[in-house]
């Protein structure tokens, strides 16, 4: 029995119903079917729901297998009960039954596996589609990455938390470029940003997480330029719910700048359009317009000025809709000869030029005069042109012709009349038409030639501007023209006059009055013109020059005061101790005293003369800049020795910044240079009684600009900040009340400002009252093209290795006796021979007795032949020997004119004892 029913097992194996099938198995003790199909079983839990039996297909073969259980179950008992009837027919019902089981499960099987043959066709059909549509998608999924990758636009997202979902290279490069963070995902995006952005970034980042979309544009600052970029926010949708946004960004520059370029033409375009209005709209007796020739016979208006409304009775409008209002206009037997004209200068694209009878709109004929030039505007030729209204000029061409005969002769002795006068002449009909002028009225108006003149005064609005002195515009009715023709005479009158095409302006001055015929009508003007341009010039210049010296006036007596007081100061002291020093019982240590009282004064009085000579030259104009080559480090370490005593003397420490690794050779004007620097050393040792002084510069560069900025710093009294400015202006401080101000003329900072601008640079102060002041100043670092080296040293001034003391052969040539006489006590200890004369001839004969002497100071105000002079001629035939000049003039230019001529060095007087032993021990080499 149990054989009977373990084929079943089998059946719904091949049916693949393995859950059926097991049970047979296990019921069976069938262990490796078991096996086998627990396997099976498995494998088919693992496959996706996709792959699954349709429903219908599912439930016909469940209602197979339970008809085939039914059939079965039904055989077995017929099979029970046949067994109980006979067994005659056992075998018979046997064998029926065996055999129907097998037709049965034959067909069963048959329809099993025609169906699972199906099934197995479309479970691969389905895998194979999913697989495909699967590997596809990686595919796209690959290709969309790469193209994300590979764009020069910027792609980025973020999810609500502003932290990025994606970003893509172009952003990252751009990010870190323009910001200088690089963006990973994970990082927030608006704390990325630099905080001045953030107030403008994250709103749009909220506008996106409340689910709006938008673009925006904006203007980024980058080393290479301002670029432009527009941004497209879009918020990311999942199930109905905003979880973030997604930004694509793109490079709009060129289209942007494009925009500001067409916006800027549009805007200058528009503005001509309607000077172009405003010009022809002025235009009495004429119009402007332009017309396009759209083929051989039709014409359209593309512009045309109001007056045509006067000329053809129409509006702008009008004829520009229907042109023939215009050339319907055109007298019929002047049209023929127009048209010839027309194509003669399209032909060549030249100036087109014809008079023509028009038909008025009261059916009168008048005479038109146009000018009209061809040129091509998309494809389309246009004409630009004028019409002026002639019939007046036409009247008269008439009456001229009429007179013709009897004023030829009069007129040749007009034109050789006008020819003759170096002044304009033009004259004028009555309706303002210029029948006669001269060359000069040519010139005068700046026209090329007489060509190219405009003949009528209707016509020189187009070209020319007239205005009063005081600028105000003046109509053409109130032109000299219009108020002869009025009646009205004048001379003398000015008016400035402007070319609209070039700009040129000038000054003209007229004469004008009116031409009466014999019964006293006005037919005509005459008017005569001058170019006093120059003259005006110079008048402004002595108005300026004027008050110029009405301010200068207006602190002459503060000024004189101050100067008085200066000047008589220092004398008091010098007359007063040198009375002193007369005493009998003088003690030694009081005539030491006294001595050097009387220096000081004497130094204070030389300052105060220097600095009146110094700024009169700059008020004069007079003052010179002379470039020569700079050592500026070595200037430095000269000033720093120099004025080291006198600053330790104060108990005052001296300090110097100095750069001497930079190229220091500059070109500039080293005596204003020096001057400078000398006098702010100089103010800062004067203010300060305790603490440092410091001086020094710095290169300092800007864009393509490179400048030395010099500094002397001190921790002095200071300046009020009400008083800083004053302190350069001239002449100001002699007329201020200043309780801190010590001795001096006060025109130190004054000079010293028109000095540093005449460098090129500028000077300006920092101070605060009671701590001290820092003064600086600027020049151009014009480099000089050299390395000179500079070693740092001692700072101190430079010695000689051997003793000078009684060994020069020195020639003095001075005509001042008392000159004469401190010059040979100065020099003594140097001489071993002192010779003198007293003028630039006997110099040069001593010189050539004497070819033995080393060094000769020479004065340059000399009687006769001046120092400059005599030095030339001993350079003739001593090229070896050391001149110094010596002047009291100490003008600027005086140590390159003395240089020039063939002196060594220079040295003002009064002699410094100093500075001449400096001078010594200079050229002790080369003596």
């Amino acid at each position: 029995m149990l054989e009977n029913y373990y084929w079943l097992g089998e059946l719904f194996e091949k049916q693949q119903d393995y859950k059926k099938a097991l049970a047979y198995f296990k019921k069976y003790e069938e262990l490796e079917r078991v096996i086998l199909a627990e396997k099976q079983l498995a494998e088919i839990n693992q496959l996706e729901g996709d792959f699954l039996f349709e429903k219908s297909e599912k439930k016909r073969i469940i209602e197979l297998n339970q008809k085939s259980e039914k059939n079965l179950v039904l055989q077995k008992k017929r099979t029970e009960n046949a067994i109980f009837i006979a067994l005659s027919i056992i075998f018979f019902i046997t064998a029926l039954f065996v055999f129907f089981q097998y037709q049965t499960k034959r067909k069963s099987n048959l329809k099993l596996l025609k169906l699972n043959e199906e099934l197995e066709r479309k479970v691969e059909n389905r895998t194979t589609s999913h697989l495909e549509a699967k590997q596809k998608a990686e595919e796209n999924r690959a290709n969309i990455t790469a193209i994300i990758e590979g764009t020069n636009n910027t792609i980025w997202a973020f999810n609500r938390n502003y932290e990025i979902l994606y970003i893509n290279h172009t952003m990252k490069e751009d990010f870190l470029k323009t910001f200088g963070v690089l963006l990973e995902p994970g990082m927030n995006l608006v704390k990325s940003l630099p905080e001045i952005l953030q107030p403008t970034w994250k709103p749009r980042y909220d506008r996106v997480l409340a689910n709006e979309q938008f673009t925006v544009e904006d203007a980024v600052p980058t080393e290479e330029g301002t670029v432009y970029i527009q941004v497209s926010f879009n918020p990311i949708i999942k199930n109905g719910e905003v979880i973030g946004g997604s930004c694509f960004g793109s490079d709009i520059t060129k289209r942007k700048l494009s925009e500001l370029q067409l916006i800027e033409a549009k805007q200058k375009a528009e503005e001509s359009e309607e000077k172009l209005k405003l010009i022809a709209n002025s235009f009495v007796d004429g119009m402007i317009y332009q017309v396009a020739m759209l083929d051989e016979d039709k014409r359209k208006f593309n512009y045309i000025s109001d007056t045509v409304t006067r000329l053809y009775g129409c509006t702008p409008e009008q004829a520009m809709k229907d042109p023939d209002l215009v050339y319907g206009k055109l007298h019929p037997d002047d049209v023929g000869d127009l048209i010839r004209k027309e194509k003669e200068a399209l032909k060549k694209m030249s100036v087109f030029r014809t008079e023509c009878r028009v038909i008025n709109p009261d059916g009168s004929i008048r005479w038109s005069y146009y000018v009209s030039q061809p040129r091509v505007i998309n494809g389309v030729v246009c004409w630009d042109g004028i019409e002026v209204d002639i019939s007046n000029q036409k009247k008269i061409e008439n009456e001229l012709k009429k007179a013709k005969d009897t004023s030829e002769s009069i007129a040749g002795k007009l034109k050789a009349a006008l020819r003759s006068m170096s002044d304009a002449v033009f004259i004028s009909d009555i309706d303002g038409n210029f029948i006669n002028f001269n060359d000069a009225f040519v010139s005068f108006h700046r026209f090329k030639n007489r060509e190219e003149c405009v003949k009528t005064l209707k016509e020189y609005p187009l070209f020319l501007d007239v205005y009063h002195t005081n600028e105000e515009f003046v109509p053409i009715e109130m032109w000299v023209v219009s108020k002869a023709l009025r009646g009205e005479s004048g001379s003398n009158k000015e008016y400035i006059l402007k070319r609209k095409d070039t700009g040129e302006r000038w000054f003209g001055s007229y004469n004008f009055s009116p031409i009466r015929n014999n019964e006293g009508e006005i037919v005509g003007s005459v008017v005569t013109a001058r170019d006093i341009t120059e003259l005006k010039r110079v008048e402004q210049q002595l108005i300026k020059a004027k008050e110029k010296a009405e301010e200068s006036d207006r602190l002459k007596s503060a000024f004189l005061a101050n100067m008085s007081h200066e000047i008589r100061a220092p004398m008091n002291g010098i007359l007063g101790f040198t009375n002193l020093l007369q005493q009998r019982d003088l003690s030694g240590e009081n005539q030491q005293k006294y001595i050097d009282i009387i220096q000081k004064s004497g130094d204070r009085m030389l300052n105060t003369v220097n600095d009146i000579i110094d700024i009169s030259r700059i008020e004069a104009g007079l003052e010179s800049y002379t470039v020569s080559e700079v050592n500026v480090n070595e200037q430095l370490n000269y000033y720093y020795s120099f004025f080291k005593p006198e600053a330790e003397k104060k108990g005052v420490k001296l300090q110097l910044n100095n750069n001497i690794e930079e190229v220091s050779v500059i070109k500039t004007d080293m005596d204003k240079f020096n001057s400078v620097l000398t006098n702010l050393i100089k103010n800062a040792i004067k203010y300060t009684d305790k603490g440092i002084i410091e001086f020094g510069y710095k290169i300092k560069t800007e864009e393509d600009k490179t400048e030395l900025v010099f500094y002397v710093l001190d921790t002095g009294i200071g300046i009020p900040e009400f008083r800083q400015q004053a302190v350069f202006d001239r002449f100001v401080q002699a007329d201020i009340e200043d309780k801190q101000a010590k001795q001096g003329s006060g025109l130190g900072l004054a000079i010293t400002k028109a000095y540093v601008e005449m460098m090129g640079g500028k000077i300006w102060l920092e101070s605060e009252e009671g701590k001290g002041s820092t003064f600086y100043f600027s020049i151009d670092y014009n480099l000089v093209n050299k390395k000179r080296p500079v070693y740092k040293s001692d700072n101190k001034l430079p010695k000689n290795d051997g003793d000078l003391s009684g060994k020069l052969n020195i020639l003095v040539v001075e005509d001042d006796e008392i000159s004469l006489d401190f010059i040979s006590i100065v020099i003594k200890d140097y001489a071993r021979k002192i010779q003198s004369v007293v003028s630039g001839i006997d110099a040069i004969s001593e010189c050539k007795k004497n070819p033995d002497i080393d060094l000769i100071l020479m004065d340059i105000q000399l009687p006769g032949m001046n120092g400059y002079e005599t030095t030339k001629e001993i350079r003739k035939f001593n090229k070896d020997v050391i001149i110094i000049a010596q002047t009291a003039y100490a003008m600027a230019g005086d140590k390159e004119k003395a240089l020039k001529a063939g002196c060594n060095d220079y040295i003002s007087k009064p002699i410094n004892q100093t500075e001449l032993e400096i001078l010594f021990k200079k050229y002790s080499k080369k003596i």
